[in-house]
């Protein structure tokens, strides 16, 4: 007895005889004789084994485009041919290498002075005490006040380790870290029911009960809260022993929490964390576990500040209450808001306006704060959506006014066409050709526009 495999085929399926040709008659008959030749399929597969009762069997590319197909599917990626959201369309990792590298080379050659370098030291560590903040409230849709506490545990722990326990730099910087994350944890389940302004009270209680903790703590922060004399930041044998030196660590530092950043965009966090935040009950509809996603993001901000406040005190080589205050929770604020609260380079732009701006300003001495005030009120009015949105109303503004269409590029066609022959050394094109690409520029543009109204009139019929 023979065993046969049940098969299915679609030529059996329709009733069709499995050994005709798919594109001849179906009217005609059978090709026969010994011209007649085995079908193939598009993917190279042989259909003739059908007659037999045999499977077809697949072609070597069908095999790999499976093979790969299933690869994709299995490691998390999407079908090839998939609409992919525009987070998926952006470079962006390509991005944070492109602002590494940019940094490194015009940042120490930008700046020549001992104040510019501090600065500069200064802006990539609010920076990374931003992002953090930028992953708590621009991700997670939460006001906390309390990151300038957390910068403040990251650094007394780092200084406690130093001092106490003589812990290397490294071990010192990621136990200040790891600390501020528990107190982010243990505040956070305290505070889980409490919904917006709720929340944002209750991080500031705690950010003014830390204060004065950190003063009265004397076991641990020293006498008033005043911690001095700690070692340089070192990292591989190597001291950062000044401020041009410290500048690669930080900037190595906030590279690494950038890249965290975009791979916590990409990923089913950051969908849930937009889809918890623009629409809490949806998403609990969804499935989405809120609460854990909303402590999740306020640990790893604060352990994000928690590692700027260590680095910072590391680097200046003393900690105080005063370095943590009220103004600082503001600033960070600030920086989140004017940078752009949509995007992770909203807190390095606005960490480098809220450090630079007032170095800008001190030639006008007493108008200073007045004049601050006003460029923080103008910067508001002018861009509520934080300097990052300048870019998209920039783009806006082209697309209206022409350039990115058809019409625009006829008519940059146009200029070039009249600067080259206004240069020494070139021949005119010839009056005929440049008509004709300017006939064919306005054609083009009035075929792109008559398309666009079709549509229109399409779509107006539809809605009717």
């Amino acid at each position: 007895m023979t065993e046969t495999r049940n098969t299915f085929d679609p030529a059996v399926a329709s009733g069709a005889d499995p050994g005709a040709d798919p594109g001849a008659d179906p009217g005609a008959g059978p090709e026969t004789g010994p011209e007649a030749a085995p079908a193939a399929d598009s993917s190279g597969a042989d259909t003739s084994a059908a007659a037999d009762g045999r499977a077809p069997e697949p072609s070597g590319m069908h095999m790999l485009t499976a093979g790969l197909d299933t690869l994709r599917t299995r490691v998390g990626m999407a079908p090839r041919g998939t609409v992919k959201p525009p987070v998926y369309r952006r470079h962006q990792y390509l991005g944070v290498l492109a602002f590494v590298a940019v940094t490194a080379i015009a940042g120490p050659n930008l700046v020549s002075s001992a104040e510019g370098s501090n600065l500069l030291d200064l802006w990539l560590l609010y920076s990374l005490a931003g992002l953090g903040f930028y992953w708590i409230f621009g991700l997670g849709g939460r006001f906390a006040f309390c990151q300038t506490t957390m910068m403040a545990v990251g650094a007394y722990t780092s200084a406690y380790a130093t001092e106490q326990h003589g812990r290397p730099f490294w071990q010192s910087a990621l136990l200040g870290a790891l600390a501020a994350g528990a107190v982010a944890a243990v505040v956070g389940l305290a505070l889980a029911r409490a919904q917006h302004f709720a929340f944002a009270i209750g991080t500031l209680a705690v950010s003014q009960i830390g204060m004065v903790v950190f003063a009265r703590t004397s076991d641990f922060t020293g006498v008033n809260g005043q911690v001095t004399g700690l070692p340089y930041p070192s990292l591989f044998g190597h001291t950062f022993d000044s401020d041009r030196s410290a500048f690669w660590l930080f900037l190595g530092v906030l590279g690494l929490a950038l890249l965290l950043g975009v791979f916590l965009e990409r990923s089913p966090i950051g969908r849930e964390a937009v889809a918890a935040r623009d629409g809490e009950m949806v998403a609990r509809t969804a499935g989405i576990s809120v609460r854990r996603l909303h402590l999740m993001l306020y640990v790893l901000g604060s352990v994000a500040g928690g590692l700027s406040g260590a680095l910072l005190a590391n680097w200046q080589g003393f900690v105080g209450v005063d370095q943590f205050g009220l103004d600082l929770g503001i600033g960070i604020f600030l920086m989140v808001i004017l940078g752009g609260a949509g995007s992770i380079w909203g807190p390095v732009l606005g960490a480098g306006f809220y450090v630079w701006a007032p170095k800008l300003l001190q030639e006008f001495k007493e108008y200073q704060g007045v004049l601050y005030g006003a460029l923080l009120l103008v910067m508001i009015m002018i861009c509520p959506e934080g300097l990052i949105g300048l870019a998209g109303r920039v783009r806006g503004l082209l697309r209206r006014a022409g350039v990115a269409g058809p019409a625009g590029v006829a008519g940059v066609a146009g200029v070039a066409a009249k600067v080259r022959a206004a240069l020494p050394g070139r021949t005119a094109a010839p009056a005929g050709a440049s008509a004709s690409a300017s006939d064919s520029a306005s054609d083009s543009a009035s075929d792109s526009g008559s398309a666009s109204a079709s549509a229109s009139t399409g779509k107006e019929s539809a809605d009717v």
